[in-house]
């Protein structure tokens, strides 16, 4: 029955994820779609992720290897490449995803030949796989549209598309590289020229990963403007049809990011910064571990002392 159904590649970059690696993999294995192949590349792992890859001899596993570590961008516009099925998904290499999650996918395709791109409702874990979080997504497409770049409703990483759609739209833009929000500028586009639709089912299982491009701010201040990036090109295009990128005017844009970098090039103000976000999004040691190392490079700021010493309190009482 498996051969009749269409090939949807399923494209799973991995970096340092020796922890999670087999729990996604084998989530992509166990599908109740069966026509698959899982594309699966490691950038350059320094832990035991490409042993345990090495541990899969399923034929629908097809297995790359970085050299040097191109960073997740690069990665998945190297890989996607490879990809041969009629659909393609995707799935970071520390993240799940529910059984029944491709079969969905694909039975909205058979439902509208119109579709081009379609996602679903994901569930946010921590380390444990504890369920902290639940999105509850805009489904249509005018919806979602709209709502950009105020409000992105859908997970880069739990669609699926036509290959169609990446032969017209093209590879992520390489202006994101190791900044993140590609997904956010790619798919803006991908809406621009094909319908999208929002399954209500929570079928995708993210979880925060420090090594992932957004997990550690702390080694590129450009990481917390990407998304202001993003928002810049989404009103170009609704207001003039392109943008800085369109139109090879990168030069522009770059000038703009440095603009927002100049006051975080004070580290021990960008600790301190990214102390208090990590600490209000729940990740209290790595907060207060970051706004300790603004009070040692800058002793002499009072503020994050208060700053330290409210969040230990803070904690204290969550325990």
């Amino acid at each position: 029955m498996s051969q009749q159904l269409p090939l949807i590649s399923v494209i799973m970059p991995a970096y340092n994820c020796e922890k999670y690696v087999r729990e996604a993999i084998d989530s992509v294995l166990n599908q109740t779609y069966e026509n698959i192949e899982i594309i699966i590349a490691n950038d350059c792992s320094k832990d035991a992720t490409q042993t345990i890859i090495d541990t899969y001899h399923d034929i629908r596993i097809k297995k790359y290897r970085n050299e040097e570590n191109l960073g997740y961008l690069k990665t998945w516009n190297k890989y996607v490449r490879h990809a041969t099925g009629d659909y393609i998904t995707f799935l970071d290499a520390d993240d799940t995803c529910t059984p029944d999650r491709i079969s969905l996918l694909y039975n909205a395709f058979r439902q509208d030949e119109n579709l081009g791109v379609c996602g679903s409702n994901y569930i946010r874990v921590d380390d444990q796989g504890v369920e902290v979080f639940t999105s509850d997504f805009k489904l249509e497409h005018e919806e979602v549209f709209k709502s950009m770049p105020e409000k992105y409703e859908f997970i880069g990483s739990g669609v699926m598309i036509k290959k169609e759609v990446l032969d017209v739209v093209g590879l992520y833009n390489e202006f994101f590289d190791r900044i993140g929000a590609e997904d956010h500028y790619w798919l803006y586009l991908a809406m621009e020229k094909f319908k999208f639709r929002n399954l209500s089912e929570h079928l995708y299982k993210y979880r925060y990963n420090e090594n992932s491009v957004m997990g550690n701010l702390t080694t590129n201040p450009a990481k917390l403007h990407s998304g202001k990036i993003v928002e810049i090109l989404i009103q170009q295009r609704r207001d003039t049809g392109t943008d800085y990128l369109e139109k090879g005017e990168e030069d522009v844009l770059r000038k703009i990011l440095n603009e927002l970098n100049s006051r975080f090039l004070d580290t021990a103000y960008f600790n301190w910064f990214v102390g208090r976000q990590r600490f209000y999004e729940g990740k209290h040691s790595q907060g207060l571990k970051l706004i300790r190392k603004a009070i040692l490079l800058a002793p002499w700021r009072m503020g994050y002392y208060r700053d330290y010493l409210y969040f230990m309190r803070l904690k204290q009482k969550d325990k």
